[in-house]
């Protein structure tokens, strides 16, 4: 709860209403997002970890925050997480596909068993420590990005040699995380924060996107339309397929803003109304370079005078992640919003 201008009370899903909303809306809105190394790997422990996140930053929504593999781990896939809080990222030592005849092996999944029931047990858990007042938008994975995973990047390979078993395979993967998503939807959840690793022209061409990529999108983001208000489309990685997605059923976007195309204003110009989720490059949060993060957060406002904008990392911040360095970022946050209030 926050207390506004002339004294009332309005929870953190009316601000972020308003502000999707096109209405006046007090202040800059923020959050972070981080990985639990182990933690991450308990559902209790993610739920009250998560919590306890939120509540020390005075976060204005929760974006999940699951392992990076949850959504392979069920098909058979074996993950190295040790090198998280090192700073590093989770590998697949043992893909489990790794031949094109092995799409059609892939089969639906049980959610209330495994990485995906634990996701979800923890999601329950979470929005009942929540309250409803806050937002929670879990993450989902695309499912080429789970296809891309799964097979330890062997996917692009197979589509060329065999894309009749990759779209069996992709069929699978879409159902699945289809389930998913309306699982968590039925939960409580007020969206989801859709992450695709896939919309880069690194990874495939325009064509390939719209064709082996969008329409499986489509099919999740359709699937939780009609019960949610908040999704967010994430576009990880540099020289993304911005013109592929701009017209996904999303309120907001999240790319890494300054490090790659568009810029703010050309987002603001081709989106037609979606907000920006983003603004801090994540770098700059982890060498905890202050003066750079408040040059971030100026430009931010500048170029957005602070509508159309949540103010959040451009991609997940790595371990170590200091939090008091997030509170010193959260605290300039809310000055900046009370002097453009002012």
């Amino acid at each position: 709860m926050i207390r506004t201008g002339n004294g009332s009370i309005m929870d953190k899903a009316s601000r972020i209403k308003d502000l999707l909303n096109a209405k006046a809306c007090e202040g800059l809105l923020y959050s972070f997002w981080t990985h639990f190394p182990t933690v991450d790997l308990d559902a209790k422990s993610l739920a009250e970890t998560s919590y306890s996140f939120y509540k020390e930053l005075n976060l204005d929504f929760i974006k999940s925050m699951p392992n990076g593999m949850y959504s392979i781990m069920d098909w058979g896939c074996e993950c190295d997480f040790s090198q998280i809080a090192r700073g590093g990222i989770a590998k697949v030592i043992r893909a489990a596909v790794e031949k094109p005849e092995d799409w059609n092996k892939l089969q639906e999944l049980d959610l209330e068993k495994g990485s995906l029931g634990r996701e979800l047990f923890s999601l329950k858990l979470l929005l009942q420590y929540v309250h409803e007042t806050t937002p929670v938008i879990a993450t989902v994975f695309s499912p080429m990005t789970t296809a891309y995973k799964l097979s330890g990047g062997k996917v692009l390979e197979h589509l060329h040699t065999h894309p009749e078993y990759v779209l069996n395979g992709l069929r699978i993967i879409t159902e699945t995380t289809c389930r998913f998503a309306k699982r968590a939807v039925e939960l409580g959840c007020a969206g989801i924060f859709f992450a695709t690793q896939m919309c880069t022209e690194e990874m495939m061409t325009l064509a390939g996107y719209e064709e082996h990529c969008l329409p499986y999108d489509l099919s999740v983001l359709q699937a939780v339309r009609r019960d949610t208000w908040f999704n967010v489309a994430h576009l990880h990685g540099n020289r993304i397929l911005f013109d592929a997605v701009t017209h996904y059923p999303v309120e907001g976007i999240s790319w890494h803003v300054w490090e790659t195309p568009p810029g703010v204003s050309e987002f603001l110009e081709k989106t037609n109304g979606k907000i920006i989720v983003g603004g801090f490059q994540r770098a700059n949060i982890s060498k905890k370079d202050l003066p750079a993060v408040i040059d971030d957060l100026d430009n931010m406002v500048r170029l957005t005078k602070g509508s159309r904008l949540i103010l959040a990392p451009g991609c997940t911040v790595r371990h170590p992640c200091d939090r008091n360095f997030l509170k010193m970022i959260a605290a300039k946050i809310r000055a900046r919003g009370h002097n453009l209030s002012a």
